[in-house]
């Protein structure tokens, strides 16, 4: 059973005046890794400090193997790699890594220093820059050998605060191996990021945090680690607030509320007209919300017919993979396959079938994947009858589920699904105040 090292215990810190922190619990393991996500400002930047002894909290107890300490004790037993941290760039590599309290007696011993350096670096994957300039050597390759230097110097845990912001997806997966091997040593680790990358999708659950408390610990998902490998991409953070502080407005649509999590319905009585697509683009636009358009034509226009759905799927992907190797490319786009099943309902056979054979369900499911993919936030659905209506109303709670705002726009009041619901009436090109 893996035993408690580090805890904070109704934690409460300033920084420059302000309320940073604000009665927050953390529990971390030997061993483990736990992930932090929360927005600029959200108080990670005063944690990591609190916790590597580099401020002092103004309330509240920090527990280190179960025993209450001061900030002394707690920097000898973490450390924090922040982006801008470097190795010394006057020493080679071999003495950086020993450079530590365990081995700097062997700093006068050049051939036990390369013997024992090499080995330590064979045990990380990391060998091959024992030869290495250090100020040669690229961002994410210093911090993982900071790491390295960590589980050298003895030290219990290691802060990681913000570091694959600038990483390429395979500097990425290289820092998540070098953090498990380090986890492997029994040392625990704290990752604080803005964002939902690669590293935080490979935790079974992650915390969030905001204005300096810790809102809720969340699961980590399947999608949202296929999302990283695909793109290299950071998808919005704010999706999960949304998951933690419940349904979010994101903007107004001319006094209206337009909420994550919910569906706007409005009745076009000017009768599809342009002005109002114009209009509902641009607002989402101006609030730099990736948007997703949804109406009988795009169903068809979406997709290349003689070709097959897979293909159609890894169409979008190709440019954003062409640089990475091949086993990863590999990798990647079976996952992707995979979990383009499981999301449309499609089968494997119907994923290596023409486009041509797809129901329009089908296409619908498939044209919604690809979006979700991209990060889409809000999506505006398109329908003049009632089959349409019936058609879009089906996928309409998955979508609110993983946070979508969805703006239903109809050109008939009977054809608006779930006539109990207040709708917003589009008429002589203004949505009409009094009609909500």
């Amino acid at each position: 059973m893996k035993h408690e090292i580090l805890r904070t215990c109704g934690v409460s810190a300033e920084r420059d005046g302000r309320q940073r922190l604000e009665q927050v619990d953390i529990l971390l393991l030997q061993g483990e890794t736990m992930g932090i996500v929360g927005r600029s400002g959200a108080g990670k930047h005063t944690l990591s400090a609190v916790v590597t002894g580099e401020g002092i909290p103004t309330e509240g107890l920090i527990l280190l193997e179960e025993q209450a300490v001061q900030s002394k004790a707690l920097a000898a037993a973490g450390f924090c790699i922040r982006a801008e941290s470097r190795l010394f760039p006057s020493l080679t590599v071999a003495e950086n890594l020993l450079a530590t309290r365990r081995a700097g007696r062997l700093l006068y011993r050049k051939e036990k220093m390369r013997v024992l350096c090499r080995e330590i670096l064979t045990q990380y994957g990391m060998e091959q820059y024992l030869e290495e300039a250090v100020s040669a050597l690229p961002q994410s390759v210093q911090h993982r050998l900071l790491l390295v230097r960590i589980a050298l110097q003895g030290k219990q845990f290691a802060v990681l605060q913000n570091l694959a912001g600038q990483y390429s997806l395979q500097e990425q997966m290289e820092l998540w191996d070098t953090v498990q091997k380090i986890n492997a040593h029994g040392i625990a680790v704290l990752y604080l990021t803005e964002d939902l990358d690669y590293l935080l999708c490979q935790l079974p659950q992650y915390t969030v945090m905001d204005k300096g408390r810790v809102l809720k610990r969340l699961a980590g998902t399947q999608s949202a680690k296929l999302r990283t490998y695909l793109y290299g991409y950071h998808a919005p953070v704010q999706w999960q607030y949304n998951l933690a502080l419940g349904h979010e407005e994101l903007f107004r649509l001319q006094g209206y509320p337009i909420i994550a999590g919910g569906v706007c319905r409005i009745l076009d009585c000017d009768g599809e007209t342009q002005a109002l697509r114009q209009m509902l683009r641009h607002a989402c636009a101006a609030h730099g919300l990736l948007t997703a358009e949804v109406h009988q034509q795009i169903l068809f226009e979406s997709f290349v017919d003689v070709m097959t759905v897979r293909d159609n799927v890894l169409l979008s992907a190709a440019p954003r993979i062409s640089g990475i190797g091949f086993h990863i490319k590999r990798r990647m786009l079976r996952l992707l396959q995979q979990e383009c099943v499981a999301e449309t309902g499609l089968s494997n056979v119907q994923m290596l079938q023409a486009c041509s054979k797809l129901t329009k369900k089908e296409r619908l499911q498939l044209l919604l994947y690809r979006w979700r993919l991209r990060g889409a936030r809000v999506y505006l659905f398109y329908a003049y009858d009632k089959e349409e209506c019936l058609l879009l109303e089906q996928v309409l709670q998955q979508l609110c589920d993983i946070g979508g705002a969805v703006i239903f726009v109809s050109t008939r009041a009977e054809a608006l699904p779930q006539q109990n619901t207040p709708y917003i009436v589009w008429k002589n090109g203004r949505l009409q105040e009094d009609t909500l």
